[in-house]
């Protein structure tokens, strides 16, 4: 894009913020395209200039975070030389149709794109967080333009607590931080997520339980199937092909794999666009899993690219071998145990297991406290989870604290605490902790964490849809 018409993208832009925003509220909004630019939302604007070099054939993938874990675009370009590939999955927050809306006007003359969306409600349905949006796109403005009016009017109304969110970095003198895997330099030239401590599973029982997988078509909202088939069309007038693929999921978070084969029949039905390949090959073993019923580690990230491979050489009538071998399960990833407070230990009910405890509930005198520690250790075995009851429904306790050998938090833990004002995470590292879309249901708690660690909480791929409720201490 020339000079003159990004001034004129920018000038629009603004006027149309302007509209709907105090002019103080829209220079914040606009201002400092750097602020996130080291963050894993950043790699929006990286995907979407891979979208728009158009010098070859294309495999493009359209999706959220499945993709970026879970393919190796180099290994297929090297089975199907004929093919540059796309990575233009990034987080379901975004939402879907969004990702579409965004990849539309690029995708070109014998382009194929595949749809590999995540068995998920939110990712199958018209669900978009303007917020989130607004962050990925801070540094790729002209991305405004290529919503529709739905998700735009969205986006500008989430113009104030972006703003605020912003100032509160800019007073600060600080930056939001990616974590992990969740950094923008981690995205290699094709757009997927290359972290070698990606390397095996680090989920507390090795799958989320918050995050439990069902074949169930109701999960497809009739506006969003309509908005898939538009695409599709669309994409058929440019001399596009699309094909829906189905994203890998964890074989332990599935709770229906024998209705498999019904949902594909309905999902037949309801698409203008074939599935390609078995999707019973979509189901994983838990080892092949990172840190969420989605997000493959390397390992299964080389298995998952091998299977698609294989189905399109197989859509295509190719019968020459595959040459990407299978790769073995990775032995789990143990964390190191922590030495921690345990002051409050006989407030809570207890019980081990042969590598780890758990915590069940409250003790009569845990349920007296207003204020408490959640042990770091029993018995020298590491504290890693508490069960979704524990503090639900107590209307005593008005903070608690949870430690850094804590693996797990159930979505709804703090529902009905209507007392409750503090969360204390003590670790400066927000993917210690596994949580889910409902961590804060049903309380007006909010999350303290150490100042120096806001910045990388606030970005961080799973914290960031609390991110105005992250504070720091």
């Amino acid at each position: 894009m020339g000079k003159v018409a990004k001034t004129v993208v920018i000038a629009s832009l603004s006027a149309m913020v302007v509209a709907a925003v105090p002019l103080a509220t829209a220079a914040v909004v606009l201002g400092e395209s750097s602020l996130y630019e080291d963050t894993y939302l950043a790699g929006l604007k990286l995907k979407r200039d891979l979208l728009k070099q158009k010098d070859r054939k294309r495999l493009i993938f359209i999706g959220g975070s499945s993709l970026p874990f879970g393919l190796r675009s180099e290994l297929i370009e090297k089975e199907l030389p004929e093919y540059h590939v796309v990575n233009f999955g990034l987080y379901g927050a975004l939402g879907t149709e969004c990702m579409l809306d965004l990849a539309l006007p690029y995708i070109q003359d014998e382009d194929v794109v595949l749809l590999s969306f995540e068995q998920n409600k939110q990712t199958l349905s018209s669900y978009f967080s303007g917020h989130t949006f607004l962050q990925a796109a801070n540094d790729c403005k002209d991305a405004f333009f290529d919503l529709d009016e739905r998700d735009r009017n969205a986006m500008l109304g989430a113009g104030v607590s972006f703003a605020q969110e912003k100032f509160s970095y800019w007073s600060s003198a600080s930056k939001p931080q990616g974590d992990g895997a969740y950094q923008k330099r981690y995205f290699e030239a094709h757009g997927d997520l290359v972290y070698d401590g990606a390397s095996s599973n680090a989920m507390a029982e090795r799958y989320d339980p918050n995050q439990l997988v069902s074949f169930d078509i109701s999960w497809w909202e009739k506006s969003f199937i309509e908005e898939i088939n538009h695409f599709i069309d669309e994409a058929q007038k440019k001399g596009v092909k699309t094909y829906y693929w189905f994203a890998p999921i964890n074989q332990k978070s599935l709770q229906n794999l024998y209705e498999i084969d019904d949902y594909c029949i309905s999902l037949e039905e309801k698409l203008k666009c074939p599935i390609l390949g078995d999707p019973h090959a979509s189901v994983f073993d838990e080892g092949y899993f990172f840190d969420s019923n989605f997000h493959l580690n390397m390992a299964g990230a080389n298995n998952n690219t091998r299977r698609f491979v294989r189905d399109y050489k197989a859509e295509l009538g190719i019968s020459s071998k595959t040459n990407i071998e299978v790769m073995d399960i990775p032995p789990a990833i143990v964390p190191e145990v922590e030495e921690g407070d345990n002051s409050d230990r006989d407030c809570f009910v207890i019980e081990s297991a042969s590598d780890h405890a758990v915590v069940t509930g409250l003790s009569e005198d845990g349920r007296k406290r207003n204020g408490l520690t959640l042990p770091s250790t029993e018995k020298g075995l590491p504290i890693t989870e508490f069960g979704a009851s524990t503090f639900q429904n107590n209307s005593v306790i008005e903070s608690i604290r949870l430690q850094n050998n804590l693996r797990a938090i159930p979505d709804y833990a703090f529902s009905g605490a209507t007392n409750l004002k503090r969360i204390e995470l003590t670790s400066l590292n927000p993917s210690t902790y596994q949580i889910g879309s409902h961590l804060l249901d049903g309380t007006d708690a909010d999350i303290y964490v150490s100042k120096e660690a806001v910045g990388r909480y606030r970005s961080h791929y799973f914290f960031s849809a609390y991110s105005s409720r992250i504070h720091g201490y």
